[in-house]
């Protein structure tokens, strides 16, 4: 029954001596075929001759030895072709009658696609970080041709590994490929001169670029070689030059035209495919740098007097434009396309210095977000997370709400800034309602898709808060500050899931409107005492019947009595 039981394991099973390392037990898929006699786990899975353990894979066995407890590691196993696989171990102890540890159990998955995957995944957030972190010098309008070029080389260098390089651009007047970046390899191996900080690699007669650095030039096509000995377009090296161990190579290109050259040399290992489609990638942005930069520089040429008279009145537009792209950057994730296209057609409507303003809060938070989540794997919860925010992000924009920021599982909202609305404070409530009510929703997908419920506290306040551009001039975030802010945190800490608890000034700004389902009086951490409202809805608008029901068996209700907090 036992033997069934492990030859129906799909994945490794083992039982291993802890004094000697033999494998005592195994099943099929351990045991590649006939295990040998006193086959030691490390001889069956890392092919040596003797345990192996390191940091970044450490033995099981000897960790377990260490502990006495179970552990999980990861570790590289090879399979029964003799390929390497990513595998995650999870190992425990047998202990004898005195208490030692004798043998261990471990059961072993693969996880080789997983690891793929991450590596995958790893690469491309390289890549794209490397290509957001070139963005910013290679549009700056103070930013030199050497500035560019030194950019692009230290993130072409830091994506493939490589120890050498350089970035060029064609002179458009001589068809010469001039270099303006040097590595080590000028500065401290190589004797070639570097007056200037400038190699020249000059147009041949016959219409070409001479060496194999001249190939991709010639055939405006990328490559990379890991043997450049044997390669069609090896020459003999100029004297001084180290020698060239690996190279890559990519034309830049702006249309059809040859533009520039981003050369990678003496990698530790190989270049690959992926390496060469990410440095064409980032040739795409330097070919843009390119074609900005001699556009300037035609302008300069040309127009040297008119820019010195228009000087100031750049510097204007400059701030104009950084200032257009803060709010688009600040509400455009937050705010309806409608409300950001007015802020920016009327700008003035926007006092980035700040200003006091009469404005509504609003502050939701899932209850018991962690211990719903708990056991979940972190793409999960990040799925979770993001489904929650998107649909309350919706149903505030809707609303003309501003985000202010998302607390984890909390989100801080106000109305009435940046845009000035009358109605504020119905618009919040509103809101609140209609969050509360897309929940159902909500949670009947992540059911199906075997998520786990969520449930969320409102708290809403007004009253006057300062609004505006808060922070530094490194960082800074369009925002407001003030005590009804904290008041409203508060508020949403006293409420139970699915509900919205409103301040007194709240209800008396819409008293005709609400329905009201229970009232109590409550001590709030920094405020003091406060009269707590719970809304179920706005006459002739949105409903909570859920709320209603919730108002009575389950938990007492409260309720004021001449200005005491009684329950009920």
């Amino acid at each position: 029954c036992h033997d069934l039981i492990l030859e129906s394991l799909p994945n490794a099973f083992y039982v291993i001596d802890a004094s000697d390392y033999t494998i005592k037990v195994a099943n099929s898929a351990a045991k590649f075929g006939q295990l040998p006699k006193d086959a030691t786990c490390y001889a069956l899975t890392h092919k040596t001759d003797r345990p192996c353990s390191s940091a970044e894979h450490p033995c099981p066995l000897e960790k377990i030895r260490e502990t006495k407890r179970p552990v999980r590691v990861e570790h590289l196993h090879y399979d029964k072709n003799g390929n390497p696989r990513n595998v995650e171990v999870h190992a425990f102890p047998v202990f004898d009658n005195e208490g030692n540890v004798s043998q261990i159990v471990e059961y072993v998955l693969d996880i080789t696609e997983r690891k793929q995957a991450e590596e995958t995944l790893k690469w491309e957030l390289a890549v794209n970080s490397a290509l957001s972190e070139s963005y910013k010098p290679l549009v700056s309008p103070w930013a030199s041709i050497e500035d560019m070029t030194k950019t692009i080389l230290d993130k072409a260098k830091g994506l493939t590994g490589s120890k050498h390089g350089y970035v060029s651009s064609i002179d458009p007047n001589t068809g010469d490929n001039i270099g303006h970046t040097l590595t080590e390899m000028f500065k401290g191996q190589c004797s070639v001169s570097e007056e200037n900080k400038r190699i020249t690699f000059p147009l041949g007669k016959d219409g070409l670029y001479s060496g194999l650095c001249g190939h991709s030039l010639n055939t405006l096509e990328a490559f990379f070689t890991n043997s450049p000995k044997t390669h069609k377009a090896k020459r003999g090296i100029p004297g001084g030059h180290i020698p060239i161990k690996r190279l890559l190579s990519v034309p830049v290109m702006l249309g059809k035209e040859l533009v520039g050259q981003i050369a990678l040399a003496n990698k530790d290992t190989d270049y690959t495919e992926r390496e060469l489609e990410a440095i064409r990638r980032l040739a795409q942005f330097y070919a843009l740098a390119i074609q900005r930069k001699r556009a300037e520089d035609a302008v300069q040429k040309a127009h040297d007097e008119l820019e010195r008279r228009v000087e100031e009145r750049t510097a204007e537009l400059q701030k104009s434009y950084r200032e257009r792209a803060f709010i688009r950057e600040t509400f455009g994730a937050y705010l309806s396309g409608e409300v950001v296209t007015e802020i920016l057609a009327s700008p003035e409507g926007v006092k980035l210095g700040g200003e006091m303003r009469e404005m509504t809060v609003l502050v939701s938070d899932i209850r018991g977000f962690t211990s719903a989540t708990e056991g979940m794997e972190a793409p999960q919860v990040v799925e979770l997370i993001n489904r929650y925010l998107e649909k309350m992000t919706d149903i505030i924009v809707s609303h003309e709400g501003t985000i202010d920021e998302f607390t984890g599982d909390g989100i801080l909202v106000f109305f009435g800034a940046p845009r000035l609305l009358s109605d504020h404070t119905r618009r919040a409530v509103l809101c609140a309602l209609e969050m509360q009510e897309s929940m159902k929703e909500l949670n009947n997908e992540n059911l199906s898709m075997g998520l786990p419920r969520l449930e969320m506290g409102i708290g809403i306040n007004c009253g006057k808060l300062v609004v505006g551009n808060i922070g530094s001039e490194k960082r800074k975030k369009y925002g407001a500050v003030g005590r009804p802010i904290i008041a409203a945190f508060r508020l949403e800490e006293k409420t139970r899931p699915g509900e919205i608890a409103i301040s007194q000034t709240v209800k008396e700004r819409l008293d005709n409107e609400l329905q009201i389902g229970s009232t109590w009086s409550d001590s709030l951490k920094g405020i003091g005492n406060t009269a707590i409202y719970q809304v179920i809805g706005m006459k002739g608008e949105l409903r909570l019947p859920m709320l209603e029901k919730e108002c009575q068996p389950e938990k007492p209700l409260h309720f004021m009595i001449e200005g005491k907090s009684s329950k009920l």
